[in-house]
């Protein structure tokens, strides 16, 4: 497999902490490289995004030149499209993470965040916007490619409606309560939530009002990945993200090869790239042709 080499702006004024980041990406995996460049005030690293190309930029907020969400809003405000995962202290305050996640950017404990976790993070925040990017020249292409064949559904036209329909098959109140919190952070478009504690009440629920399945594999009536293969005996074309704990990656990857079409890791993934995740998967759906799709073996509950 190809290598990928992902471009990635680190703007960071302690060396200590900038080291460490430089050695987490360094020990990455075969298939993804990271390209980095060091800056040490907000001014020098947005002069540097500004003359060159990035794929995503990893940003402590207090730099000797801004400080908190100021830090954030400059870097947004020049590189709307620019993927920035925030380097947060462990004195950071509750308030300011929510902001954070407000303006549609995920963040990471950078004390605390272990080598393998920041280089799949940084790599999905890139990835994703990427993906996301070629979703809309996809979907573009594609509209008069399949015309007269069959309709095509863009994620424009997803957003133009009401919501996104998300099946939240979720037990844990607590992450629930971060997924709607999440969702409703999300800019680009609106979500409309549907919440299934256990699998038996999501087999109900599955049919065509739902545009995508965001699914704990650990539930009190179905665990590991036997909770996938019976969602998908039930319903095998309604795009699912599987959700794990850290600790969890290889279900997620098992999962990937018995028919889910994404995982993410609860914890770190921030209202952007959680929202990115959804939209790109619904758009993949929607630019199938109809003959291709495989067959839905169930239906809604009424």
């Amino acid at each position: 497999m190809k290598e990928q080499t992902i471009r990635v702006a680190l703007i960071e004024d302690n060396l200590t902490d900038a080291a460490r980041v430089r050695t987490a990406l360094a020990r990455a995996g075969k298939e993804t490289s990271f390209q980095l460049e060091h800056f040490t005030t907000l001014k020098a690293g947005l002069d540097r995004v500004r003359a060159g190309s990035f794929d995503v930029a990893l940003l402590d907020l207090g730099l000797p030149d801004s400080q908190g969400l100021r830090t954030l809003s400059k870097v947004t405000l020049d590189f709307p499209e620019l993927p920035v995962l925030v380097l947060a202290g462990d004195d950071v305050s509750t308030s300011l993470l929510k902001e954070i996640l407000s303006a549609g950017r995920n963040y990471v404990f950078k004390a605390r965040v272990s080598a393998e976790d920041l280089a799949v993070t940084v790599s999905h925040e890139a990835k994703a916007n990427t993906a996301a990017r070629d979703a809309g020249a996809i979907q573009a292409n594609s509209a008069s490619r399949f015309a007269g064949n069959y309709a095509v559904r863009s994620s424009t036209h997803m957003m133009n409606r009401n919501a996104v329909r998300v099946l939240v098959v979720e037990d844990d109140h607590d992450d629930l309560a971060g997924i709607r919190f999440l969702l409703e952070s999300v800019k680009a478009a609106s979500f409309e939530i549907t919440h299934a504690p256990r699998l038996s009440a999501a087999l109900r629920l599955l049919g065509e009002d739902i545009d995508v399945v965001l699914l704990d594999l650990t539930l009190p009536d179905s665990r590991g990945i036997a909770t996938l293969r019976r969602l998908r005996e039930k319903d095998s074309s309604t795009p699912v993200i599987v959700m794990v704990q850290p600790e969890d990656r290889s279900k997620a990857v098992e999962a990937l090869s018995k028919g889910a079409q994404d995982y993410l890791v609860k914890g770190q993934a921030g209202s952007y790239l959680l929202g990115q995740t959804i939209l790109r998967r619904v758009a993949s759906k929607d630019l199938t042709p109809p003959n291709q799709r495989t067959k839905k073996k169930g239906h809604a509950a009424s």
